[in-house]
């Protein structure tokens, strides 16, 4: 005793050195194992990893070696007898006991989800889905596992948490506490601490009383083997439960040989062998389901959509029929019944990139790109081999403005398969939206090495051309696109219009004539000879052909557009506003019929309707530079004049070529500011870029007329009567300029 207090050191030197003693290793293998693995499954969850069938045996495997360490930890490392933690040899009272106590808790079992759905709504929906719902999924994981192997996991696992936790558990602290009850409570909590991350928060709330009621099972004949009966059976009876369900009804020889042929390509066989499997049984929402699916395979939606109803109401926990109808709907246009569809779909199949893929598509036709990138980052998770996700999710990111993220997306549609071209197009597309001009064409031309034969390739390298002001190399590649796919009507009009723009109104109205022989009940012809007829300066031909094509086409949504377009021109704006209207109501994400709405709102004085259309449009086309300028002019028509300085300076720095944003911006210096200084530079710029404008003399001249530069007035008043010479003001202001002039002359 002396020696321990003269020489205290080497307790102390040895402290750092200690080693779990036996009971904290045992209360860890009991209590942090289940942790650890419950992190490791929600790991799994979250990228959307399967266990698969090959977990089976290392699962089993593991298990029993946590049943053998606990058991040679009690008996070899702590020296105790097994009965330490309960275990005593069976007699027949205790599988009468475990026997009795689990029809108790399964009982219990039964009572608690109805409990619990009066308590928290939205819960009540899942008890008429069976057990599945209410499991944790790595208990619905067994199902993948041959049902002998499960079974044998699943005793040896209850077996194992028994041991750990009812008796280990208990005894070690209550040891730890002093006191049976607190030991108890402690392995009770952590217990389902542990088990959090692998059962989850509903489950764990919803059957915390069953393992309350293993506690006080154990701690009245302090006898593990009840326990054990008990919950072994547990897990069995649910484990035949998830199998039962598992099961499905064999399918009919009809619905088989229609599944058979619809994949040969034989829709119309397809669709007989399906009603005659619905013949042989009404109730079959598979064949419904199937049919549905075929129907709307072959465009026929109405019937698509009928079928798949009759298919949710025969079986309203499949989430396959609400993704199906929701693409229907969503073929039809019809956003607002195929949102909640899809919002179904992925609440009974939350893992289905499927259905995630189906409202990712409803946001991008309601120009909701950031909520669609949301949806397209969980499929993504689901399906990480889907290219056509990541196509998707790239489109998304270009369409809000981020190219480098959408390229980090085509960058993966490469990655995926190297020798496919259209991930080399997309790059190609993006560089080229980035205007870095020279990999644009470095991809798009390795995109023509991979598929010479590839139309859109050409189609692409053409616009790219045309990017560049390179439009005959673009009309040659157009050439090339239609030389591979003749009667491609975008392609058509596209060099229709590089035609039209280079001066060459033959054989862009050539196109044009093409494109209405190919398609004479199609109102898109009409629309793009009616835009060559504008651009030529014969709006009489060009408001005739529109009206041709509404006739023919009277729910085209570019035919409208282009109709209020010429109403506006005429000053009908509430006509023009009436058909821009019906336009986006058929095409909500189209930014130039916003923009044109805009613009007639902002020209009848209704300037924060006018900005609000504005808005919209530049968040559909980011990149439009007369948006930003038509939004400038409302905002200095509502007095807002610093907001119009921004949006002057972005459609400048988007396209510096483009004279009508200096004048606008001068006039607004020059009216709004006063600023004739800054004004005149503008001006100066913009008559440099084109010196026909008579507005911009006119402008200039007063101006100069207010600086008491006469002389540059009298000059810029004789280019503006010269160019516009019915402009009374032009006469006046030269007069008045040329009197001021006279007047200082004779002045000594």
């Amino acid at each position: 005793m002396s020696s321990s207090i003269v020489n205290p050191t080497p307790a102390t030197e040895s402290e750092p050195r200690r080693r779990l003693s036996a009971t904290q290793l045992g209360l860890l293998i009991g209590f942090g194992l289940p942790f650890l693995v419950g992190l490791v499954d929600l790991v799994f969850d979250h990228f959307g990893w399967v266990w698969g069938p090959h977990i089976g045996l290392p699962w089993l495997c593991g298990e029993l070696l946590v049943l053998a360490a606990m058991l040679a930890l009690v008996r070899y490392q702590e020296r105790l007898p097994l009965a330490s933690v309960g275990l005593h040899w069976p007699v027949a009272s205790d599988f009468t006991l475990g026997v009795g106590a689990y029809l108790c808790l399964m009982a219990l079992m039964i009572a608690i989800p109805p409990i619990c759905s009066l308590i928290y709504q939205g819960w009540t929906g899942d008890l008429a889905k069976g057990f599945e719902p209410l499991a944790p999924t790595v208990f619905t994981d067994l199902r993948a596992i041959p049902l002998w192997l499960a079974f044998a996991i699943v005793v040896v696992a209850n077996t194992a948490t028994e041991l750990a936790v009812r008796g280990y558990g208990i005894e070690r602290l209550r040891t730890l506490t002093g006191s049976v009850v607190l030991g108890a409570a402690a392995a009770f909590f952590l217990d389902l601490f542990a088990h959090l991350p692998i059962w989850g928060l509903r489950y764990t709330i919803m059957f915390a009383p069953v393992q309350l009621g293993l506690v006080a099972l154990y701690l009245w004949r302090r006898r593990l083997m009840p326990c054990i009966v008990a919950n072994v059976l547990m897990g069995v009876s649910g484990l035949l439960i998830l199998s039962l369900q598992a099961v499905n009804v064999q399918p009919s020889d009809h619905l088989v040989r229609g599944h058979d042929l619809f994949h040969s390509g034989q829709s119309a066989a397809a669709i007989k062998e399906l009603d005659a499997a619905i013949a042989a049984d009404p109730d079959d929402a598979y064949a419904y389901l199937w049919r549905g699916y075929v129907y709307s395979h072959v465009h026929k939606y109405d019937r698509a959509i009928a079928d798949l109803t009759k298919a949710i109401r025969l079986a309203p926990d499949i989430g396959d029929g609400y993704r199906l109808r929701g693409y229907a709907y969503f073929y039809q246009h019809d956003l607002a019944h195929a949102a909640p569809d899809a919002d179904a779909a992925i609440r009974l199949a939350p893992k289905d990139s499927d259905a995630y893929e189906l409202r990712a598509s409803i946001k991008d036709a309601q120009g909701d790109f950031s909520g669609e990138i949301v949806d397209l980052d969980s499929a993504i998770r689901f399906s990480r081999d889907d290219r056509g996700l990541f196509k998707m999710r790239g489109d998304a990111y270009s369409h809000n403005g981020d190219h480098d993220r959408a390229l980090f997306d085509y960058n993966w549609m490469v990655a995926l398969d190297p020798k496919n071209d259209d991930g080399h197009r997309y790059r190609a597309i993006e560089y080229a939206l980035k205007n870095d001009y020279q990999r644009a064409t470095s991809e798009i031309d390795g995109a023509i090495k991979l598929a010479p034969n590839e139309a859109l390739n050409y189609a692409t390298r053409a616009q790219i051309d045309f990017m560049q002001k390179k439009n005959q190399d673009a009309i040659a590649d157009y050439g090339t696109a239609i030389r591979l796919e003749p009667n491609n009507i975008e392609w058509l009009w596209r060099r229709a219009s590089i035609y039209q723009l280079s001066g060459d109104y033959a054989h862009g109205l050539a196109d044009c004539n093409k494109m209405i022989a190919l398609e004479p009940h199609s109102g898109d012809g009409y629309d793009c000879r009616a835009g060559k007829y504008q651009m030529k300066g014969d709006l009489k031909n060009a408001a005739a052909d529109v009206e041709r094509g509404q006739r023919i086409d009277p729910n085209n949504a570019g035919l409208l557009s282009d109709r209020g377009n010429f109403e506006a021109k005429n000053g009908n704006y509430a006509d023009a506003i009436r058909d821009l209207d019906a336009a986006i109501r058929i095409e909500p994400t189209n930014g130039t019929t916003y923009g044109r709405r805009g613009a007639a709102y902002e020209s009848e004085g209704k300037y924060e309707r006018a900005i609000e259309d504005l808005d919209q449009a530049i968040k559909l086309k980011p990149d439009d530079s007369d948006l930003y300028g038509e939004r400038a002019l409302a905002y200095s028509d509502d007095g807002q004049v610093q907001r119009a300085l921004q949006d002057f300076e972005i459609a400048i720095r988007l396209k510096p070529e483009e004279a009508a944003n200096y004048v606008n911006r001068a006039d607004t210096y020059f009216y709004e500011l006063k600023d004739y200084d800054r004004a005149l530079a503008d001006l100066d710029i913009a008559l440099k870029l084109d010196p026909n404008d008579a507005h911009c003399h006119s402008v200039r001249a007063y101006i100069c007329y207010q600086k008491h530069d006469y002389k540059r007035a009298i000059a810029d008043s004789d280019a503006a009567i010269k160019l516009d010479p019915k402009d009374p003001d032009n006469y006046k202001l030269r007069a008045d300029a040329e009197s001021k002039l006279t007047h200082w002359r004779w002045l000594p």
